[in-house]
């Protein structure tokens, strides 16, 4: 009995080892060939760097997950892909051999090793290119981003092979999200302000003068989302990848926060492994991030972007000269009670900003900025608190200047210097409107801190106290005199007392004016 026990083991041991042979004698890796058209293409597997050519031989763990890929080349978006066994390996027919005899299935040759990538090589080409930015061409800065997705646009797609997907047959199974997607924003807005950075779209020397005819800013809005999750069932073996999908609607501004272009882009992400991601939202954020920088590269392709970075000529606009007044002598600003009498504050619909009379008759100086895309909804407040009606008469953008025009006569204004009569040190005060209409003719006092040249600006720099709503409003010495029209000021965590000023001695010029 023991004998013919002992004789049976002996016979079954083989047939029960060769009823394992593919997950037993396939290696634990497979090379295969990674097809990247590129000569200096990385190729990484996992994250590893597994090479570089136009073509790399990669080695994958047979472990049944899916194993992510990642091409990068020198002007183009990063190449993501995703490889998994999907074929019984060829050792598996040992396993049948003895059985055949036996009449014992192979039940136990099912592990991970069992299973084979396809020996064909897999394509990972670079195909979006990466529009450089010129030397002489404009910079880019982001000015917001939003996800305005509702549980309507927020797409679930479930593919059950990923056959059926690359067929581009229809999804298994498509769901709605159950609530407006809110994700942090910060998903959005770094994604694009890493690719600024990166490819250098964005100024990363911190100048604090940026040249208004050398800036764009972009705006945009994710208003659909769709994610299509993939799957390969293989023996016990489930695995999975997905995609993104996402619509982005793109705004282009100039410095002053007017539309100049405005694109809806539709992009897709690359192909993704859950398998490499341990958190679900490092996962999801991912493939977001590859959909909004693909459509980010897509919309600097459209000409009309193209057009808009190529810097402008710094050139004053061609007036037709316009002669103000000269100030009789009695309503000349002479005192810092007087100017504060000869300022304004400036209403808009979106908020407001300060102006300087420079004629009696009710002409009013302030900055472009103020007026940018309020020009028919501006109105001035007097000193007195009385609400009067202007027009816009001309304006000039490089210099970040307007000139207005109300239907009223004032009791003082000031002259327009001709030159420059200003110094580091002096004493200077502000006149203008911080932060609230209920504040006009704030004064406060600073000194001149340094006069600034940016290409053909001149600036002047001053710690005087400048808050949202001084812009337009007037910079003078403590006899009155008109030095500058205050303009902006650096803001910042622990940043104080640094703004900037146009010098007033040049608006005759940027403006076209004249004094008869």
């Amino acid at each position: 009995m023991k004998r013919n026990l002992r004789m049976t083991s002996f016979l079954l041991a083989p047939a029960i080892m060769l009823s394992s042979c593919a997950s037993i004698l396939n290696s634990k890796q497979q090379p295969l060939q990674i097809v990247t058209d590129h000569a200096t293409a990385k190729v990484y597997v996992n994250g590893e760097l597994a090479g570089e050519g136009e073509q790399v031989e990669a080695k994958l763990a047979r472990d049944m997950k899916v194993q992510q890929l990642k091409v990068e080349q020198t002007g183009f978006k990063p190449e993501y892909k995703v490889a998994f066994q999907t074929t019984k390996s060829p050792l598996y027919i040992m396993s049948w051999i003895p059985f055949g005899i036996l009449f014992f299935p192979p039940f136990s040759d099912g592990g991970p090793k069992s299973f084979d990538y396809k020996k064909e090589a897999i394509p990972v080409k670079p195909s979006l290119s990466i529009v450089p930015k010129k030397e002489n061409s404009k910079y880019i800065y982001l000015k917001s981003t939003s996800f305005n997705v509702s549980k309507e646009d927020l797409v679930f797609k479930k593919y059950f092979s990923h056959k059926r997907y690359n067929k581009g047959k229809k999804e298994s199974s498509v769901t709605n999200g159950k609530d407006d997607l809110k994700l942090d924003n910060t998903i959005f807005s770094d994604a694009i302000a890493d690719v600024l950075k990166k490819y250098g779209y964005t100024d990363t020397t911190r100048s604090v003068l940026k040249n208004k005819t050398n800036t764009i800013y972009v705006g945009a809005e994710v208003s659909n989302v769709q994610f299509s999750d993939i799957y390969n069932n293989k023996g016990a073996f489930r695995q999975n990848y997905a995609v993104g999908k996402a619509t982005i609607n793109w705004t282009f501004y100039d410095v002053y926060g007017q539309t100049k272009f405005q694109k809806s882009i539709v992009s897709e992400s690359g192909e993704f492994s859950p398998n490499y991601y341990d958190d679900p939202q490092d996962y999801i954020a991912v493939i977001l991030e590859d959909a909004i920088t693909a459509s980010f590269f897509k919309v600097l392709e459209a000409e009309e972007v193209q057009q808009l970075m190529k810097e402008e000529q710094t050139e004053t606009p061609t007036f037709t000269p316009l002669a103000l007044k000269k100030a009789k002598s009695s309503s000349l600003v002479k005192t810092i009670a007087q100017a504060q009498n000869a300022t304004v504050t400036l209403k808009t619909k979106e908020g407001h900003g300060s102006g300087i009379v420079i004629d009696e008759s009710g002409y009013i100086l302030t900055n472009f900025h103020v007026i940018a895309n309020q020009e028919k909804n501006t109105k001035l407040i007097l000193p007195d608190g009385q609400e009067v009606s202007c027009d816009v008469v001309r304006v000039n953008e490089y210099a970040d200047l307007a000139l207005l025009k109300a239907d009223k006569k004032f009791t003082y204004s000031f002259a327009l210097p001709s030159a420059a009569d200003y110094s580091s040190g002096m004493d200077v005060f502000a006149i203008g409107t911080p932060n609230s209409i209920e504040l006009g003719q704030t004064l406060s006092k600073g000194i001149i801190s340094g006069i600034r040249n940016n290409k053909d600006s001149e600036w002047i720099q001053t710690d005087v106290s400048v808050n949202p709503g001084n812009s337009g409003g007037a910079l003078i010495d403590r006899n009155g005199k008109l030095l500058g029209v205050v303009n902006s000021k650096v803001t910042g965590f622990g940043i104080e007392g640094i703004a900037f000023c146009i010098p007033a001695y040049k608006v005759s010029q940027f403006l076209g004016l004249s004094v008869k």
